[in-house]
């Protein structure tokens, strides 16, 4: 009996910690403007994407908790749903993985000459197991072997590379916007999914309510912020080709990590 009074003790201390931060209760804290019932049930048109109108702040001293609860009306054609954040900068800027994730197994590549700006080639070395060619790659500039220069915004799109023997040619698909110095060193970062879908990342609604959640934090396992994130929004979209989604009780709370 002690031991089940000290477990629901510490429950309650769980519960009592988390502070409830944002809410959208009205149609307008949406981009997409969804019709409200009186009941106070937002209604989302198939597949259309909602955007919450006001972003609140992410502290890495926090492990944040986004939850709501889903259901379909007047649905034939259920479709995957996804419910997360998006990651912003302080000012507004979205953080997308091309700004952070490194192509996997490549090295940080070193510029071996100066390239001027308006040019589309850039010759380096140490380009270890860099791709021939593939959509959805970037050159990011004045890289940091610790990762200091994440999220890295200075990125241009590649459209082929030429390797030999760790040594590649780069040729990029717009030119250089600015001089590249010898021994300016560049990181090979690729495209991934838009958003964090903390809630939901694919899953298929029902027409009974059901509860979708997850937490997110800066470390450790499960969903992690994208790095340098200072604010987010929340977003939404799929769920059925043919119908509505009806949706309620969307919250994110957040609870200090101990």
């Amino acid at each position: 009996m002690k031991k089940f009074l000290l477990a629901a003790c510490f429950i309650s201390a769980l519960l009592l910690n988390a502070e409830e931060i944002f809410s959208p209760k009205r149609s307008a804290d949406w981009d997409g403007r969804p019709a409200l019932t009186n009941e106070g049930i937002f209604q989302k048109k198939q597949s259309s994407r909602l955007i919450s109108m006001k972003s609140f702040d992410v502290s890495p001293d926090c492990e944040y908790t986004l939850s709501g609860e889903f259901r379909l009306v007047n649905s034939t054609k259920s479709k995957p749903f996804f419910f997360g954040f998006i990651p912003r900068l302080a000012n507004g800027t979205r953080i997308e993985q091309k700004h952070f994730r490194q192509r996997v197994n490549t090295t940080l590549g070193e510029v071996t000459e100066d390239a001027k700006a308006n040019s589309r080639e850039i010759k380096i070395k140490n380009a270890k197991n860099y791709p021939v060619a593939m959509p959805g790659i970037f050159a990011a500039f004045n890289a940091k072997a610790d990762n200091s220069d994440l999220p890295n915004f200075d990125i241009i799109p590649i459209k082929n590379i030429k390797s030999e023997n760790n040594n590649a040619t780069i040729t990029l698909q717009i030119p250089l916007k600015k001089d590249i110095k010898k021994g300016t060193l560049i990181r090979l970062q690729c495209l991934g999914a838009d958003f964090v879908y903390v809630g939901s990342s694919g899953k298929i609604l029902s027409d009974q309510w059901k509860t979708f959640s997850g937490k997110i934090k800066f470390d450790g396992n499960g969903h992690r912020w994208f790095p340098g994130t200072q604010k987010a929004n929340i977003v939404m979209l799929g769920g059925t080709a043919d119908g509505i989604v009806e949706f309620r009780n969307i919250k994110v709370s957040a609870e200090k990590i101990k």
